[in-house]
């Protein structure tokens, strides 16, 4: 069985709901077959957008790959990193660390090519909108994206700082409405894009259209270790 190696804190419930996934996903009948996991949660890891936006910021670099230095040390075999923006260091990371470090932004491209998904709105942080991650990504299977206009995006940042992250109440109608209005411009899904994001798709009843990276990484962590998904949580959960 090989050991997960998690760089976390990126945030932090973010984090929790990542591993809560994983062991609910994993289809076995008892603890001791479940996938062995090592932590490293660091909030204190400086902001991925801030630095992306402006490169005067403090570089978050240095503490992720530390993190998964440890991780390794302390028995990793691979590595997940439940934080979209921070794929931006993803060729550097892999570098650094060397271990196999399962790529969010891949394996998301590759959940929509196999559902047959050929336009995506992408819902994120400014910091993964303006450096193109997705949309590279999905652009390498032919999938189109269309982004939130100035307005909405700006909504979508006070969503997921000044309310998720914040811990205080979500105005989960007006990020619905930002979804309406993305289909009506033609998107067939609309990606959750943040994994904080992930946690409204918890919390509360998002209609069919939304997918959810953290859902498609966790799937593709327990797929790595052999071990069979189940069939609940195989494809990103659909909600009605």
């Amino acid at each position: 069985m090989k050991t997960l190696g998690i760089i976390g804190g990126l945030g932090p419930m973010a984090t929790a709901y990542f591993m809560e996934l994983v062991t609910g996903m994993t289809d076995v009948d008892c603890d001791q077959k479940h996938i062995p996991i090592v932590l490293q949660s660091i909030p204190q890891t400086p902001d991925r957008t801030s630095y992306i936006l402006d490169h005067i910021q403090k570089n978050p670099l240095p503490q992720m790959v530390e993190a998964g230095k440890r991780l390794k040390e302390a028995g990793a075999a691979y590595l997940a990193i439940p934080c979209v923006t921070a794929h931006y260091f993803y060729r550097e990371l892999c570098r650094q660390i060397d271990l196999p470090i399962i790529s969010l932004l891949e394996k998301t491209a590759d959940y929509f090519r196999t559902e047959g998904v050929d336009e995506v709105a992408i819902l994120a942080t400014s910091g993964t909108v303006m450096s193109k991650i997705i949309q590279q990504e999905l652009g390498k299977k032919h999938i189109q994206t269309l982004l939130p206009d100035e307005r909405q995006q700006q909504k979508i940042m006070e969503i997921i700082y000044k309310q998720i992250k914040a811990g205080r109440s979500v105005a989960i109608e007006k990020f619905e409405q930002i979804g309406t209005q993305l289909q009506q411009r033609g998107a067939q899904k609309l990606l959750l894009g943040c994994t904080e994001l992930s946690l409204l798709k918890r919390d509360f009843t998002l209609n069919q259209a939304y997918a959810d990276v953290l859902e498609i990484l966790a799937s593709a962590v327990v797929t790595y270790n052999g071990l069979p998904v189940k069939e609940y949580h195989r494809q990103t959960q659909e909600i009605k």
